[in-house]
């Protein structure tokens, strides 16, 4: 961090429609990045100079009545013996102490915009810290640098997102062992939520669970999830198991009845295809651009061989690779090809260098592979393939030879599916 002084919240519980109940407690992810505490209401003051020092505001142990409400809390009392911060004060001394301790240390950094009423009030400590030392001489976005720390994942890291990808990947093969037709979208999603919970994920999974069958899985970010899903409909599952707040991040795609029919392999081959393409550019020096415009041009080949497109593959992918382009191929794939992956879903980091370009992989990032098709009926697409969506995804590993996929435990491969579907 250099010289300076950093400072972070954690958000406090939030109230369901204004009553005494509590959402389920998620801590903010940069917060639990640098401190690993995950009580609500929480502070921490980072100081680089002269002498580094770690501070964290947070509640006060409770009382004796509190726990039995409520149960125990690290608080004050073992925040420094459990979770080694040099010091530790109730959240009510923040505003007394807080400017004191930013007065005259340089360099201010803090998380600007991230939510309204911690920007006013550290607005409120910085005007407080000037009448101790009118000559605070900046203030930097914390954002930047965090996001850098967090872009690249330590071994611990990566054994989290390792079983987070697991997790996620047994959701979605329990999804197609117990498929069929007849049932509704969300007694799939119930069947994934509880594979995430009897292998120990949170109590919430690290995003909305996406259950399309037929229809709904040309809508990108369907969450209804309150259809019936018909005899030889395909169904489409995007969904992502959370393990000590890492994300795993899947999407599957397969025949409710267990088989599938010509034109649904016959698109599903092209997406398979686009995403093993995909997968394999993930590799250090390539940039996150190049898994993109593998799958990309992948799509477009098989696109044309099915008749849905026509004319020159180089001309259409180049049309179909234009900024905002909704012709050729993003007609049909109207989505990147991944994201970053980790204590978020979306994770933090930019995609570009500081020169703009797109960004090189290197060993540590985590991103997704997720290339889809979603045919809306059309007079100039054959009819065979109208309402089918497929998205195939899994989660992988930049390491300093070929990629690593760390949610290979759900098949991808058509007679894969089958033959497990089968033994239903």
């Amino acid at each position: 961090m250099g010289e300076g002084v950093a400072i972070l919240a954690n958000p406090p519980l939030c109230r369901r429609n204004g009553t005494d109940l509590d959402y389920p407690y998620r801590p903010d992810s940069d917060f639990w990045y640098l401190t690993g505490f995950h009580e609500p209401d929480a502070i921490l003051v980072l100081i680089a100079a002269p002498q580094k020092k770690s501070i964290l505001f947070c509640t006060e142990t409770p009382s004796e009545e509190s726990r039995i409400f409520n149960g125990d809390v690290c608080g004050v009392t073992h925040a420094v013996d459990v979770y080694g911060f040099d010091e530790a004060y109730p959240l009510t001394k923040a505003d007394e102490m807080i400017p004191g301790l930013i007065a005259g240390k340089g360099t201010l950094r803090y998380f600007f915009g991230k939510r309204r009423d911690w920007n006013i009030r550290f607005l409120d400590w910085l005007n407080a810290a000037r009448l101790y030392s009118p000559e605070i001489s900046k203030t930097e976005d914390l954002r930047a640098i965090v996001s850098e720390m967090r872009l690249i994942k330590d071994v611990h890291e990566i054994a989290e997102l390792t079983r987070a990808g697991v997790c996620t990947a047994k959701g979605a093969r329990s999804a197609m062992e117990k498929c069929r037709p007849g049932i509704f979208e969300y007694a799939l999603e119930a069947e994934i939520q509880k594979v995430f919970r009897e292998n120990g994920c949170g109590r919430l999974p690290a995003f909305t669970s996406i259950v399309a069958g037929g229809a709904n899985a040309c809508t990108l970010h369907y969450v209804d999830n309150n259809c019936i899903l018909k005899d030889g409909d395909l169904v489409l599952v995007d969904i992502g198991a959370e393990w000590n707040y890492y994300s795993g991040d899947v999407s599957r795609t397969f025949p409710v009845n267990g088989v599938f029919t010509e034109p649904q392999r016959a698109l599903y081959d092209v997406v398979l295809d686009a995403q093993k393409k995909g997968i394999n550019e993930v590799r250090t020096g390539k940039t996150v651009r190049d898994p993109h415009i593998a799958a990309s041009r992948a799509i477009t080949e098989g696109l044309v061989r099915l008749g849905i497109l026509s004319g020159n593959v180089e001309t259409l992918l180049e049309e179909g690779l234009e900024p905002g382009s909704k012709v050729s191929f993003r007609r049909f794939f109207m989505h990147g090809t991944g994201h970053w992956l980790g204590l978020d879903t979306h994770d933090t980091g930019d995609y570009r260098d500081k020169d703009k370009h797109p960004r090189s992989y290197k060993p540590g990032m985590v991103v997704t592979v997720e290339p889809g098709l979603y045919i809306q009926p059309s007079p100039d697409v054959p009819e065979a393939f109208w309402n089918i969506g497929i998205r195939i995804e899994d989660d992988v590993l930049v390491t300093k030879g070929n990629p690593r996929v760390l949610t290979s435990f759900v098949p991808k491969e058509v007679k894969a599916i089958e033959a497990l579907m089968k033994k239903r």
